[in-house]
């Protein structure tokens, strides 16, 4: 999530959808304010889509091209 302008959450209400960001992100007034966190026993599971939304040309570090990579290896599409 983008530290100073927080983009992503400003898409995400937009879109109604939800946003994953690490628990730390919930210390900060403007994150705590618009989102409430989802952690509910036994795991989560939602019939939501899922998608990226990247910026054409724009960096993906590694640890984010993992993490996109597993997340479609888990729901069972070619990375």
């Amino acid at each position: 999530m983008s530290a100073a302008t927080q983009r992503e959450a400003l898409l995400a209400t937009t879109l109604n959808a939800l946003l994953l960001l690490p628990k730390s992100k919930l210390d900060e007034p403007a994150v705590r304010s618009a989102f409430v966190p989802v952690s509910p026993p036994g795991g989560w599971q939602s019939p939501r889509r899922v998608g990226f939304v990247t910026r054409k040309g724009g960096y993906l570090s590694p640890s984010a091209q993992q993490a996109m990579k597993l997340l479609r290896r888990s729901v069972g599409r070619a990375a």
